[in-house]
């Protein structure tokens, strides 16, 4: 069978992992990567990797939807102070206490 060279990126963590695997068999990295190849496409054609697969895709859709919602709230809440901040340097918002208010329409009465 012909080999052919690939380039392949691991994270250190699979790296060392690959390695332990190879040295555990005795055989070099090249061989244990198409040994696990091997095994994985025989356990996919049997169906055994599907039903994993679909489960580790639905709990990480779960873990991005909970980040996603987080996301959106922190965003309305930063949303609704940019708001506030920008209203009230317009002048939309000036801070008045209920005695300010009564005052004012007690003045409009007076008009009347």
């Amino acid at each position: 069978m012909k080999r052919n060279p690939t380039s392949v990126r691991l994270t250190e963590e699979n790296e060392a992992k690959l390695k332990a695997i190879a040295k555990r068999d005795g055989i070099t990295i090249s061989q244990s990567i198409n040994k696990i190849i091997d095994s994985f496409s025989a356990k996919r054609e049997n169906g055994d990797v599907q039903e994993y697969e679909f489960k580790e895709i639905g709990k990480r859709l779960d873990s991005i939807e909970k980040e996603l919602s987080l996301q959106r709230q922190r965003m309305n809440i930063f949303k609704n102070q940019v708001d506030f901040i920008v209203k009230s340097k317009n002048g939309r918002y000036k801070q008045q206490d209920k005695y300010s208010r009564i005052n004012k329409s007690k003045q409009s009465l007076a008009e009347y």
